[in-house]
């Protein structure tokens, strides 16, 4: 666990913050029992073991005095009795802590806390103080139209039509304001269909069920039926329902959406064979979803399928996959107008920009050249994987200079004085002593706050901060906000060089990959658990962990053992490996390996040959990876090793890699035979489990 210099100087009154924790001990009526046996570090994890299990008695045994985390005591204090207690009880309390730790992402966390206390007891006078907060989610949101509500009346629930729409299951303080808008008529049949359609597609299912039963019985179908629809989706679809059945249109779509996240073909021919029975409008909307269905799942028809559903509406998470789809299908005509179809600030995104100058050159006329070089100039030297394309791809125009891609800007590097500054802040010694205990959650939480006040030399101060700090992670994000480059070493530092040095060079894994694998797994935070239970700098899951050791023939293995870096890194590079032996040798399919699991890989790179017969190019084949976190992790994988390269003065051509992934498999590979503990760890992540609804 990493420790820190910087403790002194804080402007939260130690003092302050016990007064606070006994005002509320008081008001509790709780008996203070002599003086509290905890300080120091071990009253801030006794806090928050005490906070974690809403155990309000065991804060009378702490003392924070003089601690740099003592308001994170008296906030959890807070917290733990708006739970417990009527708020009302606290109020003073709660002000004074507020006007104390202004200066702390505390404040307004906790303003929201007691705002939603306050709404949950119906108390609106107390809750007027302080209503409205500087930010407020859906819950808050909703607590406020309650209160506006009993206040000024009907007009005040217009405001919920925003919270409606949404495929979302929404927070309880929402139901008596949904509640209230249906009686006052202003959510129509045609609303709660709307939604009912959006939880749909969300795969939302208990919301489309419950949404389903507000509309009228009139006009929705008998409880088996809908059962059928919901069981046996397919064979629904197969029964040839039509418009004249009671409640066929919502079941209908709930059908087509299950049976196509199953199986494309047999629900496209279930749907081919009853579409033209119902109205334009629903024929539309059914031939966009599989359309989008099927391209999720790598169908070679998507494109086609998207042609038949004309000039339909598509929204913001179909208009990508019909851009893919057409991308994948050759149709590169299409595919740029589906790009000038996206809203200006979608259209503007480096991918987008890059795709469409992707698009032109493919029209191979002058003017279409000419702005595509435009495009591939405003992304290259930016070190991004979109921007290293197109520094490749005007590097492989020629030598004309007009085509040479733009040269970077770094930052230089700022006086050593400036980061001892930096480190003496408030914020940043509570972020570095809630790393040191572990308390990431609240270090991150702190550190979004800071980061959102620096601007591009506040930011370049505090990468170098942190980097002296050891915290890698802080500093590699310091340095990626900045709009100047910073330096090649903040933005990719190279830790632990004997662990990867070693690990490289003893499975055969080139050293730029391991680093860009590790930077974008853990930031090279040695003792990272992710929320799925991934270990270490590689992120290995527990299972994963434990056939590598097998396989190395680590007798002693114990899972803390991950912690070390040469040893995670070693069993990093072996699973590597073992995705590169099985995929070509190729980094962006070992990089897909590697987030979603070997077997997902190798099912997508089969996929990768178009119904014309021809493989799908590389940035194509990237592109199209069904998995949302799975397709950005690879483009940062090899953006990453990219910038490893270039650090070394070494060639690493993301081209180059990407042509790999083209490649058919070798037939020993195909046929080969592996035993059923290996195949059983192809089937999972090393890092997460990356099942996406709907994608294969």
């Amino acid at each position: 666990m990493r420790q820190q210099k910087f403790f002194s100087g804080a402007r939260w009154s130690a003092k302050a913050g016990v007064a606070l924790l006994a005002g509320c001990l008081a008001a509790t009526g709780i008996p203070q029992t002599g003086k509290p046996v905890l300080a120091g570090d071990a009253a801030i994890i006794a806090a928050k073991v005490a906070y974690d299990a809403r155990d309000l008695a065991a804060f009378d045994r702490l003392n924070p005095t003089d601690h740099v985390l003592a308001p994170y005591v008296a906030y959890w204090r807070l917290r733990v009795a708006l739970d417990k207690m009527p708020p009302r009880q606290f109020e003073a309390e709660i002000h004074a802590f507020l006007k104390q730790a202004t200066d702390t992402p505390l404040a307004p966390q906790l303003q929201r806390a007691w705002l939603k206390a306050l709404g949950k007891a119906q108390d609106w006078a107390t809750f007027a103080i302080d209503y409205p907060p500087m930010e407020e989610d859906a819950e808050l949101s909703c607590y406020g139209i309650q209160y506006r509500f009993q206040r000024d009346g009907d007009g005040a629930l217009a405001a919920g039509k925003a919270l409606w729409l949404t495929g979302r299951t929404m927070p309880e303080s929402c139901a008596p304001v949904f509640e209230a808008m249906q009686a006052k008529k202003l959510l129509t049949d045609d609303d709660i269909r709307a939604r009912y359609l959006l939880a749909v597609q969300a795969a939302n299912m208990p919301l489309a069920r419950a949404l389903w039963q507000r509309l009228p019985a009139a006009q929705r179908s008998d409880e088996r039926t809908f059962a059928r629809a919901e069981r046996q989706p397919l064979k629904y679809l197969s029964d040839k329902p039509t418009p004249q059945q009671k409640g066929a249109r919502e079941l209908l779509f709930y059908a087509l959406e299950r049976a196509a996240r199953q199986e494309v073909d047999q629900t496209r021919r279930a749907w081919v064979a009853v579409r033209d029975q119902w109205p334009k409008a629903d024929r539309e909307y059914g031939n966009v979803r599989l359309a989008y269905h099927a391209a999720r799942n790598l169908h070679p028809d998507a494109h086609r399928f998207f042609n038949e559903a004309g000039d339909a509406a598509l929204d913001e998470t179909q208009q990508p996959w019909r851009i893919r789809a057409a991308l994948r299908a050759g149709d590169y005509e299409a595919a740029l107008m589906a790009i000038e179809a996206l809203p200006a600030v979608r259209r503007d995104d480096e991918m987008w920009r890059y795709w469409r100058a992707r698009c032109l050159e493919q029209r191979k006329d002058e003017e279409a050249l000419r702005q595509a070089q435009t495009l591939y100039r405003q992304l290259a030297g930016q070190p991004t994987y979109y921007g290293f394309l197109a520094h490749e791809r005007l590097a492989a125009v020629g030598a004309d200079e007009s085509y040479a891609p733009l040269t970077p800007t770094f930052a230089a590097l700022v006086p050593l004085g400036a980061t001892r500054d930096f480190l003496t802040r408030d914020a940043v010694q509570r972020i570095i002593k809630l790393q040191a205990l572990d308390l990431r959650a609240e270090m991150l939480v702190e550190w979004r706050a800071l980061v959102r006040t620096l601007d591009d030399t506040g930011l370049q101060v505090a990468a170098q901060a942190m980097a002296q700090q050891g915290l890698l992670d802080r500093s590699i994000a310091a340095a990626e906000r900045m709009t100047v480059l910073a330096d090649s070493a903040l933005r990719y530092p190279r830790p632990f060089p004997d662990a990867f040095q070693k690990a490289g060079a003893a499975h055969g894994v080139d050293e730029n990959w391991l680093y860009a694998v590790a930077r974008q797994e853990s930031r090279f935070v040695p003792d990272i658990v992710s929320s799925a239970g991934a270990i270490g700098l590689m992120q290995l899951m527990p299972r994963t962990a434990r056939w590598v050791a097998k396989q190395r023939g680590v007798a002693d293995y114990r899972i803390e053992r991950l912690n070390d870096a040469t040893v995670n890194a070693d069993f990093g590079a072996f699973y590597l490996r073992h995705c590169l032996d099985g995929l070509n040798g190729s980094l962006p399919l070992a990089a897909a390996a590697y987030n979603a699991g070997p077997s997902r890989a190798r099912s997508w790179r089969a996929k990768a040959v178009t119904k014309g017969g021809t493989a799908t190019e590389g940035d194509i084949w990237v592109e199209s990876i069904p998995f949302d976190e799975t397709r950005d992790y690879v483009k940062k994988v090899l953006a990453n090793a990219k910038a490893y390269a270039q650090q070394r003065n070494e060639t690493f051509l993301l081209r180059e890699a990407l042509a790999w992934a083209r490649l058919p498999p070798p037939q020993e590979l195909v046929s080969g035979v592996v035993d059923a503990e290996t195949a059983a760890i192809d089937q999972l992540p090393a890092d997460r489990a990356a099942v996406e609804e709907g994608a294969p």
